[in-house]
């Protein structure tokens, strides 16, 4: 299986994991490019295996030891193993991941394998729905995740991609992805210009709270990904939520406690799947712009996520993947409360 790896997170110093590259205590010369290093005595390294994290998943901590930018309602979100285990179920007709995975394609076509290889990070990852996709098409990937639970799910997932392989294949393959655990806005253990492309999908940045937070995190990913890599982010579009059932009652709440500085705006707290008061904000188009621009991207494309974009490719067979490419081509930009979000290709 790939490496695993824990940083900081905030407050607590976690420890380095490694499933199955700690040969003799040492790091793989693939986590030494990444910069994932032994920096000071608050970091020690195990060759502990995975499961071992789950000392971590202590409840009821109070506010102060929750990880920079994450909510009590995000933290019991990344420590759910329910949640992590039917996320691959949940997501499996969504639009909005299948919309991801076309621009993906699009932006990242399939490569030769190379020597040195062609990196991608995900910040984010998930259960490995877009990474490991990735591996098939000839990339080297990097899962980075708060949650042990969703990336114990991607090294599941992992192994069922790589075990059909012949052994020889099936032990290169298994070198190609590297799953590390972190808090997305403490990133000091990834070395500058470290890889290729990033990913961050599914509106991720949003689940990140407070802004000075959010621009942490974005200029650690430009920190991070090499000069002309691609870096693709999809977040929701804060107006479209007076569409919804209830938005304008939740708007007028929401601008009181803007004005009384209790939320930035943009921000919603709302029960998701079993979970209370998960946190997400959602952006204004000129505030995410204007985000990434402050970071350093340069953007090449947006792509307006509209209604009608998703019912035309969930009517899509999930194996026809032109009739999806040409429903993103025909899209067309919407008026300001139609469009759910972007997703936004930068340099």
């Amino acid at each position: 299986m790939g490496s695993t790896i824990s940083f900081p997170t905030g407050s607590t110093a976690y420890s380095f994991q490694n499933a199955d590259d700690n040969r003799k205590g040492r790091p793989n010369k693939w986590l030494k490019c990444l910069g994932a290093r032994l920096r000071d005595q608050k970091y020690r390294f195990s060759p502990a295996k995975t499961d071992k994290l789950e000392d971590f998943h202590s409840s009821g901590r109070s506010s102060w030891q929750i990880p920079e930018g994450v909510s009590q309602g995000t933290w019991d979100y990344v420590r759910a193993r329910s949640i992590a285990s039917e996320y691959g179920e949940f997501l499996k007709q969504d639009p909005l991941t299948r919309l991801d995975w076309q621009i993906v394609c699009r932006w990242l076509p399939a490569i030769e394998l190379r020597d040195p290889p062609t990196t991608v990070i995900e910040f984010g990852c998930g259960d490995g729905r877009t990474l490991i996709p990735l591996i098939a098409r000839g990339y080297q990937c990097v899962g980075v995740d708060l949650s042990i639970p969703m990336l114990q799910e991607m090294e599941k997932r992992f192994h069922q991609y790589s075990e059909p392989l012949n052994s020889e294949a099936s032990e290169f393959s298994r070198s190609r992805l590297t799953s590390i655990q972190a808090n997305l806005v403490r990133l000091e253990c990834l070395r500058e210009n470290s890889v290729d492309h990033a990913v961050c999908l599914f509106s991720t940045l949003g689940m990140i709270r407070q802004a000075r937070y959010r621009r942490q995190f974005l200029n650690h990913a430009r920190r991070i990904i090499r000069a002309k890599g691609h870096f693709i982010l999809h977040a929701h579009n804060v107006w479209s939520q007076l569409r919804d059932r209830g938005g304008l009652k939740w708007f007028a709440k929401h601008l009181v406690e803007v004005a009384k500085k209790q939320n930035d705006f943009g921000d919603r707290f709302s029960d998701y799947r079993g979970i209370r008061n998960m946190f997400i904000h959602s952006f204004r188009k000129r505030e995410l712009i204007g985000l990434l621009d402050a970071s350093g991207f340069t953007v090449q494309k947006i792509y307006p996520v509209t209604r009608t974009l998703l019912d035309q490719i969930e009517s899509c067979d999930n194996n026809n993947e032109p009739s999806m490419a040409e429903a993103l081509d025909r899209s067309r930009t919407a008026g300001m409360f139609k469009t759910i979000g972007w997703v936004v290709v930068c340099q």
